[in-house]
């Protein structure tokens, strides 16, 4: 009897896998890099970016650096840290 619960599992298992990567091609994202920097080119630290019009968003790290999943029709992303002006970047290029 154990085996067929077992078996009944990986067979449940591998159906949610397929659904999973199924709906991967449905919503569609690219992936944005970037780095974020001062006027005056110092590394903008810890600075939240967010994909505008969504709940998305990513933190800089020490060094500015970001990744971020840009979600198909939405092209442009918000920049803002303490202490700064908040920026909009159109991210489609």
């Amino acid at each position: 009897m154990r085996q067929k619960i077992d078996f009944t599992f990986s067979r449940s298992l591998v159906v949610l896998l397929l659904l999973l990567i199924t709906g991967l091609g449905v919503n569609a994202q690219k992936q944005i890099t970037g780095t974020v920097k001062s006027a005056k080119g110092t590394a903008g630290a810890f600075a939240t970016v967010t994909v505008k019009g969504t709940n998305i968003a990513a933190v800089s790290d020490a060094n500015g650096s970001f990744v971020i999943n840009l979600p198909t029709g939405k092209n442009t992303i918000i920049v803002s840290s303490v202490g700064y002006a908040t920026q909009e970047v159109d991210a489609s290029a």
